[in-house]
């Protein structure tokens, strides 16, 4: 039984080691400052918010490099390791749940969109529907994310997620204010692009190559 539990720690030390790497926080923190630049742009050169769609290429490649850089810099670095089966399902099941609360959340906002459109009750029409469901997704899909991935960094990053939007619409309202209503999206990516950079460089410091990898790059 002791040694059961000791291979299942081993196997969360192992998995959580994955990211220290601070690759992930990077991405998650571009992400939102490339949300912030898209909705800056639209300000300074309406596309009809077609600026998503023109910066999903550069995002995409930010995600492509994620990748290869764990594949090339971080693998080699901690090693490969094969997970089991439960650990496999955790990651697929936050992989569904992610998706289903996306799904819900687009299904609530199209009802919402939808009855304003054609007569809700006043006091219905009046609710903030959108920055409320914003904040649910964020919070609670990084909540589960970060519970079942053992990656705690994650809860603080649903609530910088969150409070952008909500930061925004609330800011926009006061005419002093509205030059700096992206102020949340910005600081909140600065702050987890920050936090990325300090781990990556860290973990480049705490995790040198491998021998074995050396030598091999060596020969």
């Amino acid at each position: 039984m002791s040694q059961k539990m000791n291979l299942k720690e081993i196997e969360r030390k192992a998995f959580t080691s994955t990211f220290q790497d601070g690759l992930w926080d990077l991405f998650l923190g571009l992400q939102l400052l490339t949300w912030g630049l898209a909705l800056l742009l639209e300000e300074i050169v309406p596309l009809s918010d077609w600026w998503g769609a023109v910066l999903a290429a550069p995002l995409m490649l930010v995600y492509l490099t994620i990748f290869a850089a764990k594949k090339y810099i971080t693998a080699p670095r901690i090693g490969r390791v094969k997970f089991g089966f439960k650990r496999k399902a955790k990651v697929k099941g936050v992989v569904a749940m992610t998706f289903v609360i996306l799904l819900l959340g687009l299904f609530v906002g199209a009802l919402w969109w939808g009855g304003i459109k054609t007569g809700l009750p006043e006091w219905v029409a009046g609710i903030p529907l959108p920055p409320v469901i914003w904040m649910v997704l964020f919070i609670t899909g990084f909540s589960l994310a970060a519970y079942f991935l053992d990656f705690s960094r994650l809860y603080l990053y649903g609530v910088l997620y969150a409070i952008s939007l909500p930061t925004r619409i609330i800011l926009k309202q006061s005419p002093d204010l509205r030059s700096i209503s992206l102020i949340a999206y910005f600081v909140s990516g600065s702050v987890m692009v920050l936090i990325g950079t300090v781990l990556f460089i860290r973990f480049l410091r705490d995790y040198p190559l491998l021998a074995v990898e050396a030598s091999d790059g060596n020969s």
